[in-house]
């Protein structure tokens, strides 16, 4: 969700999915934005907001998008199907026309509590964490088979045996080549 501390706009927040900018009095709040083939200014929602108002309408507006949205529809589409469109969004996050606003919040504190950071969770657990392999401090890694990998072209390539869906013919220009004959071979990597 982009942001923008100055009118000027220059973090394209209308064209996303949820943009706020601020203003001298708070913050203005634009939804249903669109980029891409179909672009499309987001409509701005309110106006001034404070930040506590300014979350809330923004957790309300995502939880009633969950719950009313098509699967994988953007919010720009969902905008253009809502019956009464902008003025419907606003009385249903503004004035809780639907009497629902509590219960989304609700929902939204929920998912907040329980979210979790897949990264944080793979660094933390060493079954995860297993998974990767370290490339960034080679000489503080452990010990490898340092027949894995094999040089061709000062590239690094597996030393893969047996495996795969076959041979791949590699000219090999590295080494000197002293004869005729040799100009003309080459090596093939299994």
């Amino acid at each position: 969700m982009p942001y923008r501390d100055v009118p000027a706009e220059c973090a394209e927040a209308q064209s996303k999915d949820i943009g706020i900018i601020a203003t001298d009095k708070g913050w203005n709040l634009y939804v249903a934005g669109n980029g891409g083939m179909r672009p499309r200014h987001g409509d701005l929602f309110a106006t001034d907001l404070s930040i506590e108002t300014l979350y809330k309408y923004i957790d309300r507006i995502l939880m009633f998008y969950v719950k009313t949205a098509d699967k994988l529809q953007r919010t720009s589409t969902w905008m253009e199907s809502l019956d009464g469109g902008l003025a419907y969004l606003k009385s249903v996050v503004i004035d809780d026309a639907l009497g629902i606003n509590s219960t989304l919040e609700q929902q939204m504190d929920l998912i907040a509590a329980t979210y979790q950071c897949e990264w944080k969770t793979s660094l933390e657990k060493p079954e995860f964490l297993a998974r990767f392999n370290e490339f960034v401090n080679p000489n503080e890694a452990p010990g490898t088979d340092n027949n894995a990998y094999q040089r061709v072209r000062e590239q690094r390539f597996p030393n893969i045996k047996d495996v795969g869906a076959g041979t791949i013919a590699i000219k090999d220009i590295t080494e000197q080549q002293t004869t005729e004959q040799q100009t003309t071979a080459d090596e093939v990597v299994a």
